[in-house]
């Protein structure tokens, strides 16, 4: 990692943000996720992760998984995109 020395003019601060956070501040622009987690669709839907567990047990929930979760894991289920934004249209009727 190469390291750079810049002066701060006096009376200004400097804030350092780590990746971690920026990525955390950037996760609201859904036009930027191309496969959602569980986690995202429920946060764009303004649902829960529980309520759409259940919603896509029943046969009429327009839900696509692209990629299964494994328990214990710590790998979320992934969903279709296109699919989360019927299954908002879905629930608001």
């Amino acid at each position: 990692m190469e390291t750079q020395t810049i002066t701060v003019p006096k009376g200004y601060n400097v804030v350092f943000i780590s990746d971690k956070v920026l990525n955390y501040l950037n996760r609201g622009n859904w036009s930027d996720i191309v496969e959602p987690t569980i986690t995202e669709a429920a946060e764009y839907c303004g649902y829960s992760v529980r309520t759409m567990k259940e919603d896509f047990k029943k046969s009429d929930c327009p839900l696509r998984i692209s990629t299964k979760g494994k328990q214990g894991r710590g790998a979320q289920t992934k969903f279709h995109k296109h699919s989360v934004e019927q299954y908002k249209k879905y629930k608001e009727k």
